[in-house]
C-alpha cells in the first residue's frame, strides 16, 4: 500500500511540475508579445508631431474653429 502511494505522490509531484513549467512558457510567451507591442508603439511615437497653432487675436480664434470644424473629416478618415 505504501508503495502504491509513493507512486501516486510521485505522478502527482510529475503533473503539477509539467502544470507549472507550461504556465512559465505561457507568460514568457505574453511577455515577449507585451514587449514587441511596446517597441511598436515606442516606434510610432517617435513619429507623432503635435500640431500647434498660435492665436494673433480673440477674434481669429473663431476662424480657425470654424476651418477646423470643416476640415474635421479628412484630420479623423472620416468622408
Amino acid at each position: 500500500m505504501k508503495s502504491r502511494q509513493k507512486f501516486v505522490s510521485g505522478w502527482v509531484l510529475i503533473l503539477i511540475t509539467l502544470v507549472m513549467i507550461t504556465i512559465t512558457a505561457v507568460q514568457a510567451y505574453q511577455l515577449m508579445n507585451l514587449q514587441s507591442q511596446i517597441l511598436t508603439l515606442s516606434e510610432s511615437l517617435k513619429e507623432y508631431k503635435p500640431v500647434t497653432s498660435t492665436l494673433s487675436s480673440p477674434g481669429s480664434s473663431t476662424s480657425l474653429l470654424q476651418q477646423n470644424l470643416q476640415n474635421l473629416p479628412s484630420m479623423v478618415g472620416g468622408c
